[in-house]
């Protein structure tokens, strides 16, 4: 993607190509774009660029204007190595730091930025080189989006041995997040199942290989080591007698005593997840429907034929019954979904924690325990692992749209993390917001992460500022209060007085619940706010594949609709820009929160005409161009099209 004299960005696809409006570039937008460096696109504005200062969470503004220079110095795309590495030449040229970024999915702040900085984009990264059915082998660029990859592997035979809970997060963002996720109880830790990985430096692209002490440190990294590039990975056949069982047992003992005795079969089972109570109830209640049974469930799914005997064979033995086929299909679906349970609030937080196994059931009784004390409304689950350790999930509904409410939902949802923590757990990722807990990883991982970084990066170019000494504003200091040794012993003291605490955390809740939300709510923002912000509709929204700007897929303009309201201000050209829609629905497929995005568009389109008009013409040619495109015809292909002019399917919008 290159950028014309006119400020025009230019897309090509075959012998076409389209000009849409784009905000001037400034500061170093301006000298980076000087450089011409092939196959890099500079994101213009400060529109644009905003999207890049947050990933999934939303902190309370407050508290992120206080601490962290969170807004990225330039955003650059890169489309090849060549290009990562010469941006990054030209970064440590100019002694700047870099940020990679995946889709940023992540709650607790691993892609964003501390200290300014390059922010690199690697989404339009998502090709898949190479898939080798007789190896059992896929060659994937890290922008490569999951589902593509599970796609393209279906076509002969083949599936994922492990992926993430989203699928459409990114390769390269995972390896980086941290490699535990559905399948991994049979499969393995990610790290187990891919070859190799390639990184790049200032220097050029370096391949990694399975069994280098570098190659294990970066998994859950958290981009610290270098800008992953590439990973070869391996998959395995499909296999039709793989099927998800759901067991629900009124007493959380047995639920735990089941688990550990099914995470024992040989063979071991493909994945295996609890579901608390309270999170069977939450999935009633979105499906508005009393169809999933109440209780402690557990749903397990075979690997093999095999795995299948021996999983019914256990359950015959201890005399439990399962519940129907198709709930466990539905329960089994919805895995790929988590986030969508953040509609309830609006909002959602919470803990990720890696507990021992062994104290499984003490941990989940605490959490349960400080929820009930602290007036929230837990949603538990756990996804069981190889070896001694299981993932604890503690999500929270909480109302996002009351910011005294949510930040005080926040500070218990902390102190929730510090008595887990105080129990023997610790985060599953660190980011910016577990900053505070990184005490409590084992110090061989630490000592290990230093070796790496020292090897990786002697210039401390990437994502400088986090995991080992958080910065921040003011010369670090307001940054030092999410250090171990002020937040994290202030986090424990408060999570031994809990009970003291308790009381008045409870009455501050409902002081906030019935004074300090807005006075109405504006249906739009409303919306925006039930948005999980996870990054499914970018990786299937053809404009956005088309021009690469965010600001056209349902995450920005959702953004966008909140600055709006917010009486933020925006430029004409981003306005323009968020004209520039299909109405194809392959968002609202994906949507984690299952919003009905297309009559928010509507309504956001009719707010932003008022004040600044609306370029018909620019609409029509761009859903021509766009509808020409072979990105277009394969998302038709894969199903996620429900509406389009050229199709006829009941979602045309008027050009």
């Amino acid at each position: 993607m290159e950028s014309s004299a006119q400020g025009c960005t230019s897309v090509e696809a075959g012998a076409q190509q389209f000009d849409a409006k784009e905000e001037p570039k400034t500061g170093l937008a301006v000298d980076i774009g000087a450089q011409g460096i092939p196959g890099l696109r500079v994101v213009s504005g400060k529109g644009e660029m905003m999207l890049f200062s947050r990933d999934q969470s939303d902190i309370p503004q407050l508290l992120k204007d206080m601490l962290l220079n969170y807004r990225p110095d330039a955003v650059v795309q890169p489309s090849t190595a060549e290009a990562i590495v010469a941006i990054l030449g030209y970064a440590e040229r100019r002694d700047l730091k870099v940020v990679p970024r995946g889709i940023s999915s992540s709650p607790f702040g691993g892609a964003v930025p501390v200290d300014g900085g390059i922010v690199i984009d690697l989404s339009s990264m998502n090709g898949i080189i190479n898939v080798d059915p007789s190896q059992k082998r896929a060659t994937v660029l890290a922008g490569a989006r999951w589902s593509d990859i599970d796609h393209e592997l279906g076509k002969s035979g083949l599936r994922l041995i492990t992926s993430p809970s989203s699928k459409f997060s990114t390769v390269g963002g995972w390896i980086a997040g941290g490699g535990i996720g559905i399948g991994s109880l049979g499969g393995g830790h990610l790290s187990e199942n891919v070859l190799t990985v390639k990184v790049a430096n200032p220097k050029g692209v370096r391949t990694y290989v399975k069994g280098e002490e570098d190659f294990r440190r970066l998994f859950g990294s958290e981009g610290q080591l270098g800008v992953i590039v590439e990973a070869t990975m391996m998959v395995k056949t499909k296999d039709p007698s793989s099927k998800p069982h759901l067991i629900v047992l009124q007493e959380l003992k047995d639920a735990i005593d089941l688990a550990i005795s099914l995470k024992r079969l040989d063979p071991i089972p493909e994945d295996l997840i609890y579901f608390s109570p309270n999170k069977m109830a939450y999935s009633n209640d979105l499906l508005h429907l009393d169809i999933l049974p109440q209780g402690h469930a557990l749903l397990v799914t075979s690997s093999n034929e095999a795995s299948e005997k021996a999983i019914v064979s256990l359950m015959a033995s201890k005399g439990v019954t399962e519940a129907g086929e198709h709930l466990a299909r539905l329960l089994s679906h919805d895995r790929y979904f988590p986030m969508k349970l953040r509609r309830i609030g609006p909002g959602m937080l919470g803990a990720e924690v890696l507990t021992p196994t062994a104290k499984l059931e003490d941990m989940l009784a605490k959490a349960e325990e400080l929820c009930e004390a602290f007036a929230l409304d837990p949603l538990l689950e756990v996804h069981f692992l190889q070896g001694k350790d299981s993932l604890m999930l503690c999500y929270y509904p909480t109302d996002q749209g009351n910011q005294m409410l949510y930040a005080l939902d926040a500070v218990k949802s902390m102190i929730v993390t510090a008595s887990l923590v105080d129990m023997g757990a610790r985060p599953y990722s660190l980011g910016i917001w577990n900053n505070s807990f990184v005490d409590s990883l084992p110090e061989e991982e630490m000592t290990g992460m230093s070796r790496s970084k020292k090897r990786m990066d002697p210039s401390q170019m990437f994502n400088s500022g986090k995991y080992f000494k958080l910065k921040g504003r003011t010369f670090g200091i307001p940054s030092m209060l999410l250090t171990p040794m002020v937040a994290g012993n202030g986090l424990k003291i408060m999570s031994s007085m809990s009970s003291t605490l308790s009381p008045f955390l409870r009455a501050a809740t409902a002081v906030a619940k019935r004074t300090m939300g807005p006075k109405s709510r504006d249906p739009l923002k409303e919306l925006a706010d039930q948005c999980a912000m996870c990054g499914a509709c970018v990786a299937v929204c053809p404009a956005y594949n088309l021009i690469g700007d965010e600001r056209v897929t349902a995450r920005g303009k959702l953004v966008t609709a909140r600055t709006l309201i917010d009486g933020g201000k925006i430029s004409e050209e981003h306005a323009q820009r968020t004209f520039l829609c299909m109405r194809c629905k392959a968002c609202e497929q994906v949507c984690q929160s299952k919003l009905g995005l297309m009559d928010a568009y509507d309504d956001l389109e009719s707010r932003l005409e008022k004040r600044y008009k609306r370029d018909a013409k620019e609409i029509e040619a761009f859903v021509k161009f766009a509808e020409s495109s072979d990105i277009y015809e394969e998302l038709i292909d894969k199903g996620l099209v429900l509406g389009s002019p050229k199709n006829g399917m009941g979602g045309e919008r008027d050009v």
